[in-house]
This record gives structure tokens, sequence and C-alpha cells, in this order.
């Protein structure tokens, strides 16, 4: 939800402080340069996402294929008779 009337406070505060808001800018900018970087950092993030969710997939499918090969394996409890 966007409120309003934050907003407008903190356009009038940039607009009143220009120095202020120059240097928050710039700091910004600095921090999207170097902690932003594909290569650096957002990249092995996301390998290391994937990575983690390949392994919780990799678990689920084998924890799914023992409940499978258990039921393949279970003796019927009852028994139809012939006729």
């Amino acid at each position: 939800m966007i409120d309003v009337n934050e907003l407008t406070d903190t356009l009038i505060n940039v607009h009143s402080n220009k120095e202020e808001a120059k240097k928050k800018a710039e700091n910004a900018y600095k921090w999207v340069t170097t902690s932003m970087d594909w290569q650096k950092h957002i990249g092995a993030q996301w390998v290391a996402l994937f990575d983690k969710v390949h392994g919780t997939l990799e678990d689920t499918n084998k924890e799914m294929n023992d409940v499978i090969t258990s039921i393949g394996n279970l003796t019927p409890v009852i028994e139809s008779e012939e006729l």
C-alpha cells in the first residue's frame, strides 16, 4: 500500500535538502554499482538458490520413489477367493 502523505513528505524533504539528496543518490549509485554486480554477487546467489532447490527436489523424488516401491512390495491383506 502506498502512503501518499509519506511520499509527499519525502519529496518535499528531497526538494528542501538538495545536498543531502545528492549525497544519498551518490551512495545509492555506489551501492548499486558495487553490490549489485551480477558476476560477483547476484549470479552466485542465484546459483546457490537453484542448487538448494534442485537438492530438495532430488530428495523429494527419492522419497516418492521409495514410497512407490514400498507400495509395490506390499502383500495384500485380503486375498480374493477363486470362483
